[in-house]
């Protein structure tokens, strides 16, 4: 996952498409307050998307990709944001913040590259630092069931099997990993970019302490 920093200087160019599916999501969540975790925040899209539609709110982006956190951190300065958002190195597996620290915990194409196992992990780490109450936003290519497949979904699909290396995302189940992980799906969208679903997922944690698994 570092290896993306070499791609921090044209990110925003390169995945400027996905930018509209970030507004559905926060659409899809309403309101936000407090403090909001984003994991795997690239040059911090989604932070810079939510701290522009809610004043009061503070963030946190969590990357390993140092090149994606320089610029990231650049970007906060030039917004003059640096009061409202700071930018840290770490894994999504093994958050470094204490429990129950944020309101909302946000992740935008960043699941997909983790291995099922990783993804509940991370899943279940979200859920350790958010508090009670609090919720996750996701944005996910989504894993069809049933049906007929787009002629671009075979044509990514078939890519990622013969170069995963290069194309490195793939579909996921996210809504049933969401509720397998210990949240409450409060509320769900499929969408699509250039023919592939995109799950948009809202999931809630318990009011209670998560249970370790």
């Amino acid at each position: 996952m570092s290896s993306y920093g070499k791609f921090a200087s044209a990110f925003d160019f390169i995945s400027s498409p996905e930018t509209p599916l970030v507004r559905d999501l926060i659409a899809l969540h309403g309101p936000f307050h407090g403090s909001i975790l984003d994991i795997g925040c690239g040059t911090g899209r989604g932070v810079f998307e939510i701290l522009h539609a809610h004043p009061d709110v503070h963030a946190t982006g969590l990357d390993l990709s140092d090149g994606m956190l320089l610029k990231a951190r650049s970007k906060t300065v030039k917004l003059e944001l640096t009061q409202r958002a700071r930018f840290i190195h770490g894994s999504a597996l093994s958050i470094p913040e204490t429990a129950e620290c944020f309101d909302h915990v946000i992740s935008v194409f960043f699941l997909e590259i983790l291995s099922e196992d990783d993804i509940l992990v991370a899943l279940r780490e979200a859920l350790r630092v958010l508090r009670a109450g609090g919720t996750i936003a996701v944005a996910s290519m989504l894993k069809e069931d049933g049906g007929s497949p787009s002629v671009t979904s075979r044509l990514y699909h078939f890519l990622h099997k013969v170069a995963p290396s290069v194309v490195d995302c793939r579909p996921i189940s996210i809504f049933e990993s969401l509720s397998e992980a210990g949240f409450i799906v409060k509320n769900k969208k499929t969408v699509r970019l250039y023919g592939i679903p995109v799950g948009l997922a809202i999931g809630q944690r318990p009011p209670f302490p998560p249970t370790p698994p």
